[in-house]
């Protein structure tokens, strides 16, 4: 683990995902705090985060959303850190909840995933980030919280 910013990560991933032209098509939205360095692997933090804005990505456009919007939002309380990734693609069905960090579980035709991304995502934060990840749904879509301990 090395000392980071947690805005550089975001920077990063950011990049990352706003090279798909397909981006450019969804209103993307950052709302940053100006927190302080932290404790983490830097690396790992940026593709989890690509691959949650990706996959949000994929939902709005699978969805056929007219407006899709993401939003990825990084704040801190005491001593942990969050990130945030939400969309407006409709929300996780129901039933498909407690299932969507499971291994080889996909809502992605075969060639397109084998369901590992959230499994690796969720495996990752906990056991070497020492952290949490969650989902739900709200009004118009789902959101994907991060929790990390910011020592």
């Amino acid at each position: 683990k090395m000392s980071t910013n947690p805005l550089d990560v975001i920077q990063k991933a950011i990049e990352i995902f706003k090279s798909d032209p397909k981006v450019n098509e969804i209103d993307f939205i950052k709302d940053v705090m100006d927190t302080p360095d932290f404790q983490t692997y830097s690396n790992e933090l940026t593709t989890i985060l690509v691959n949650l804005l990706v996959n949000a990505k994929e939902a709005i456009i699978k969805n056929s959303v007219k407006f899709g919007v993401i939003k990825l939002k990084e704040y801190f309380v005491e001593d942990n850190i969050y990130f945030e990734v939400s969309d407006n693609a409709g929300g996780v069905a129901p039933d498909i909840l407690p299932k969507i960090f499971n291994p080889y579980f996909s809502t992605k035709k075969q060639k397109h995933g084998v369901g590992l991304g959230l499994y690796m995502c969720k495996t990752i934060i906990e056991m070497h980030l020492g952290g949490s990840i969650e989902v739900t749904n709200h009004s118009t879509g789902a959101t994907f919280k991060i929790s990390l301990p910011m020592r």
